[in-house]
């Protein structure tokens, strides 16, 4: 199964959220039956766009139809090829996406007049002012 040919033509964000379900699928997969969580669930905040679960779903899908049964009922050397497999083609998208250029982006902010928005332009903060003797000796006297 090719899992790169799943996440490929999508958005980078959309495919990094579909590899992290698919393996929260596969923790998942621990747990019996019964007490199994759901993997796109997190909080009511946190739940992940139709798209993710969609494409989430298909990847699951492709390694059940692969394997020809359920996936909680491929054993673990099996589960952990595909585990591999998703992180590698995590890493492969992450070196896809472009180098940060900071001397571009700092010079972006000087043409703006936004200059004082980096971080060589962040005065440090003052050190603390030691303590009065003045007023120590004029409450002891």
């Amino acid at each position: 199964m090719n899992i790169l040919s799943y996440v490929e033509h999508v958005p980078q964000e959309i495919a990094n959220a579909a590899l992290f379900y698919c393996y929260r699928a596969f923790n998942a997969i621990a747990w019996p039956k019964e007490m199994r969580p759901d993997f796109f669930f997190d909080a009511p905040s946190c739940i992940p766009s139709a798209e993710v679960q969609a494409l989430t779903m298909a990847i699951l899908s492709g390694i059940e139809e692969q394997e020809r049964r359920p996936l909680d009922e491929i054993d673990k050397q099996t589960l952990a090829v595909y585990e591999r497999e998703i992180g590698d083609v995590g890493d492969l998208l992450m070196a896809r996406l472009p180098d940060i250029d900071v001397a571009r982006g700092e010079q972006i902010l000087r043409e703006m007049g936004l200059a004082s928005l980096t971080p060589q332009a962040v005065p440090a903060a003052p050190a603390p002012a030691a303590p009065s003797t003045t007023k120590a000796k004029s409450a002891a006297g």
